[in-house]
């Protein structure tokens, strides 16, 4: 065909191929790819390890605050492992699982091999649903494991918080609903008492 545009973008030069493409953009940048690899790129070790312990302590610092969270609605979640999918589905998901509470293991924040009397290096401690123990858990399974059991991975946890700040902002405006609430029945209850 002798036509003066190509049927791929509009060029005026109808034998531009894929070949060409590669020639003139895949191999240089596959050159470069190659020279980085070889030369390598430099890191700051110091400053790597500096951040690697700041991360692990903001990492600790959340995992203690969910642990403090968790338990005001279940005083055993004081201990337990914010990384196990069996513990986080146990807590918001008990109707889903073999017992509405189970008993769980975990190491004694208060062991020392040498004091005496020696405190037992494990303790036992139950989870439940949030919602109170026997009540059923009021969040939907989207995704669910091999085994039919709901997902506690990350990538659910992360679906159920939504996008950041909305829940903050829901429970901002019922706060305000609740304050509203409140001024409406003092005002009604101040005029009761103003006209008795």
């Amino acid at each position: 065909s002798s036509s003066s545009s190509s049927s791929s973008g509009g060029s005026s030069d109808a034998k531009y191929t894929l070949w060409d493409l590669y020639c003139e953009y895949w191999k240089p940048f596959g050159d470069v790819l190659t020279q980085m690899e070889q030369d390598g790129v430099r890191v700051n070790r110091d400053h790597l390890r500096e951040q690697e312990q700041v991360a692990v302590a903001d990492q600790q610092a959340a995992e203690a605050s969910f642990r403090r969270w968790a338990q005001k609605y279940v005083p055993g979640a004081a201990y337990m492992n914010v990384n196990s999918q069996t513990q986080i589905r146990q807590l918001l998901f008990p109707t889903y699982c073999e017992k509405p509470s189970k008993a769980f293991k975990a190491s004694n924040p208060d062991y020392d091999p040498d004091a005496r009397p020696r405190k037992p290096r494990w303790i036992d401690f139950n989870i439940h649903g949030l919602w109170g123990e026997g009540q059923p858990g009021r969040l939907a399974v989207d995704t669910t494991t091999p085994k039919g059991l709901p997902a506690a991975s990350s990538a659910v946890l992360w679906s159920l918080v939504g996008k950041p700040g909305v829940a903050r902002q829901a429970l901002k405006a019922l706060d305000e609903q609740e304050v509203a609430e409140r001024g409406e029945v003092k005002a009604a209850g101040s005029s009761a008492a103003a006209e008795a």
